[in-house]
């Protein structure tokens, strides 16, 4: 029950040092107990915990989704998981081996299943992607978030809190992007993309053999 103390106590460092300590098993025969716990806090509840507490909190019970589709699932739910940045994701996720996010990023991709569907997972699988060279996603969904991500303007708002694409241009953003070459004609080819603000990057791509 350590780890749900550590929890319940807002101990970020120490609920990530639990999940560290316990086989995959242990973590996986924890989630009952978590979502026992937590699950069903209501939102009165869920609105009085501190950030560290709600940060602690979603660290465990996604430390203990050993399954890659129900971590998908969860992360889908968005229930009572801490909002406000993604660093703390990535901290759990990197406990796992790489074969197990890529699975859940192909999760992920196949449970998508909207235009907005990727809204505050998108830097996170954008990590994952990056750092295990696993195959990119490539639904309708996933397009779009890709193309919204890279069109917002880094000097307005920090848009890459893990690592990713820069530039100060979406022409830049996109020519520098190690995955322009595979999602760019993927986005070209998709009526369902919306590339109305990438129109002029796009025909300077397309001189340049890009897409």
């Amino acid at each position: 029950m350590k780890l749900i103390e550590r929890a319940e106590a807002g101990d970020v460092a120490g609920v990530l040092g639990e999940l560290r300590t316990l086989t995959v098993d242990q973590r996986a025969s924890l989630a009952a107990d978590l979502e026992a716990r937590f699950g069903v806090l209501e939102i009165r509840d869920w609105t009085k915990l501190t950030d560290e507490q709600k940060v602690a909190i979603s660290s465990a019970r996604l430390g203990c989704q050993t399954v890659p589709e129900a971590a998908a699932t969860w992360l889908r739910s968005g229930t009572f998981m801490a909002r406000g940045g993604t660093a703390w994701l990535a901290d759990v996720i990197d406990l796992y081996p790489a074969a197990w996010q890529a699975a859940l990023v192909a999760q992920l991709d196949e449970q998508a299943d909207d235009e907005t569907s990727w809204s505050g997972l998108f830097t996170i699988t954008d990590h994952i992607v990056r750092t295990t060279g696993c195959p990119v996603p490539t639904s309708t969904a996933y397009l779009n978030a890709w193309l919204q991500d890279r069109g917002f303007r880094p000097e307005t708002q920090n848009r890459y809190p893990l690592d990713g694409a820069r530039g100060t241009s979406r022409l830049e953003r996109l020519r520098d992007d190690a995955c322009a070459s595979t999602l760019l004609p993927l986005v070209v080819a998709n009526p369902r993309t919306v590339i109305s603000r990438f129109i002029p990057a796009l025909v300077t791509l397309a001189a340049e053999g890009v897409v």
